[in-house]
């Protein structure tokens, strides 16, 4: 009986003994908070925010629907959206979908053949400046995070096939590839083999006018005439907004002009902001992240419908566009530039609203303009006149409690 209180009397100290530590530990933090504010931080960063107003845009482009008389099977020569020239082919018409599946095959060794030639070519010539080549190379990997990070795929093959080719040609220039001689002879004899397959190398379908092919119609090619499109009504362009889309029996067609439009009903406030002949930009975000500068064509005002139909005209053609017709539009009104502060750092000292910034091991104040704001953050003009204004990368304190000019806080 006394060995167990003895025992029992160890656990007690052990047990108070870890008490105390506790106590000393969580008083010492207190202690040092009080005289230690905890601080959090982040940087001053440079920003762009835009206002803007959501629109649903019906593109209207000057188009026409491309067909074929001769029976067969097609085989197409050109990317749709790829731009062309007047009497350029666009696709061949075969006996057999095998002989369109050779002919696809035999343009795929043609294009490797071509890329493979031009890989030595420079790669050589460059030998004795690969730093041209890993400026290039940085480029295109820069290119391709962009394209992954707004999660469009718009240009990722092109852009991916550039730095294959970069890669490569910096091999070359370094010695470390050998010649690709012998697997273009391999390539060429593959080509041989299915030229001698084919037969014949199928009809050729062309083009008369240069401009972007798109090698499928959407059946709203002349729901909306391209020569009538300011003289619009709010019913003309709601009944084209919810017009079904269909398949076409045809070619493709031809866009000929660089030149399109972008029809919306909108609100009639809107003319508070825009009129006729204004330059604007938007954006078109679930096609690409271009920026589109545009002119206002026309505004229409409907009062008797409480709506006005909106009109811009843009000259960036690419291929997107020459594929794209009912699309959700961002019409950018107002752009802010400046530094981006969180709102809880924002602070009034004097009737001065500014922020407290570290500066080695104690807080400044620095007044700030702010020249747009939102929820949890304000966009702060840059004042490059004085020296002691805040500045992007300045440390900006956020969140801490009794801060004065010269604080000491680290």
């Amino acid at each position: 009986m006394k060995k167990t209180s003895k025992k029992s009397g160890s656990w007690r100290l052990i047990v108070s003994i870890a008490l105390s530590l506790a106590l000393i530990l969580y008083l010492g933090y207190q202690i040092y908070s009080v005289n230690h504010d905890v601080i959090k931080t982040e940087y001053a960063l440079d920003y762009t925010y835009y206002q803007t107003i959501p629109l649903q845009g019906f593109i209207v482009r000057d188009e026409s629907v491309l067909t074929n008389d001769q029976s067969g099977v097609l085989g197409y020569t050109q990317a749709s959206g790829s731009k062309v020239s007047a009497g350029q082919t666009i696709a061949r018409v075969f006996d057999t979908a095998q002989q369109a599946a050779i002919q696809t095959e035999i343009d795929q060794i043609d294009k490797t053949i071509k890329s493979l030639d031009g890989i030595q070519v420079e790669g050589t010539q460059l030998a004795a400046s690969a730093e041209i080549l890993d400026s290039r190379i940085n480029t295109a990997i820069n290119q391709l995070l962009e394209i992954t990070d707004r999660g469009h795929t718009q240009g990722l093959n092109s852009v991916s096939d550039d730095l294959l080719q970069l890669l490569n040609k910096k091999q070359v220039a370094l010695g470390t590839a050998g010649s690709f001689n012998t697997y273009i002879e391999a390539l060429n004899a593959q080509k041989a083999a299915l030229v001698s397959q084919l037969g014949n190398s199928g009809a050729p379908v062309t083009v008369d006018q240069g401009g972007y092919f798109v090698n499928s119609a959407d059946g709203c090619e002349d729901i909306i005439e391209y020569d009538s499109i300011e003289q619009l009504s709010v019913a003309d362009v709601e009944n084209a907004l919810n017009a079904k889309t269909k398949d076409v029996a045809c070619v493709g067609k031809l866009v000929a002009s660089s030149e399109w439009y972008i029809a919306s009903v909108v609100e009639q406030s809107i003319s508070q902001h825009i009129s006729k002949d204004d330059w604007v930009e938007i954006t078109i975000p679930l096609l690409s992240d271009q920026v589109y500068r545009c002119q206002v064509a026309s505004l229409t005002m409907d009062y008797a419908a409480s709506k006005a139909v909106l009109v811009l005209r843009c000259s960036q053609m690419d291929g997107e566009v020459a594929k794209a017709r009912v699309e959700k539009i961002q019409l950018r009104m107002n752009t802010y530039h400046g530094m981006r502060i969180n709102q809880s750092a924002m602070r009034v000292v004097d009737g001065i609203t500014g922020v407290y910034v570290v500066d080695g091991i104690s807080a400044v104040f620095k007044p700030v303009e702010i020249i747009y704001s939102d929820t949890g953050f304000a966009i702060c003009a840059y004042d490059t006149s004085n020296t002691d204004a805040l500045k992007q990368y300045d440390e900006v304190i956020i969140r801490g409690g009794d801060l004065y000019d010269g604080k000491i806080i680290r």
